[in-house]
């Protein structure tokens, strides 16, 4: 298996290393791991507290054995405030030529007031071909709410960007977790 990524609750941390820490073998995580590498794993967050809480980041296992350019499995937290109809980016990546990516969103949205929110759930094919970032098909998967914000996926050069707006008059606090994993090609 080129790559994979496993999820654990619990952890002993052996060695910060700039936001960055590096867990060995077995022992690192209590023996869940099921594997008998020496090699190190690394969990990296940034915009992490200790204990484990993000406020906002990143974060992903990279395991030993070979992988491709860019396929760890990546989480990010992200918020931001839209402040009338302005819209505002939530999230941007600059994509490497020759690559391909799956960008998934869950998106959360609350007017400062309380009386409109928003969730939305959306996935998009992204790729870079010798050119700017494009777009493959929006997935939808799922939306609620009680006022007509937005959310979309779009491109701006060489980035991907996910973009949410409020409404005239309001001004929405919103959260997202992003998920996305991608492949390089020579």
């Amino acid at each position: 298996m080129p790559n994979s990524r496993i999820e654990v609750s619990s952890f002993l941390l052996e060695q910060e290393i700039d936001n960055a820490w590096k867990l060995n073998g077995n022992s690192a995580i209590n023996g869940m791991i099921g594997t008998n590498s020496f090699e190190p794993w690394y969990f990296i967050a940034s915009g992490v507290k200790r204990g484990g809480y993000f406020a906002q980041g990143e974060r992903f296992l990279q395991t030993h054995g070979p992988t491709f350019d860019n396929s760890e499995l990546v989480e990010k937290t992200v918020t931001g405030t839209s402040l009338n109809a302005a819209p505002i980016v939530l999230f941007s990546l600059p994509l490497d030529d020759t690559s391909v990516f799956r960008f998934n969103a869950n998106v959360q949205s609350r007017r400062s007031n309380g009386l409109d929110r928003a969730v939305f759930e959306r996935q998009v094919m992204a790729y870079r071909e010798g050119g700017g970032a494009t777009l493959g098909k929006e997935h939808a998967s799922f939306t609620d709410k009680s006022t007509n914000y937005s959310l979309m996926w779009q491109t701006s050069g060489n980035n991907i960007q996910l973009v949410a707006t409020g409404l005239s008059g309001h001004t929405a606090y919103w959260t997202a977790a992003i998920f996305y994993q991608g492949v390089k090609t020579n």
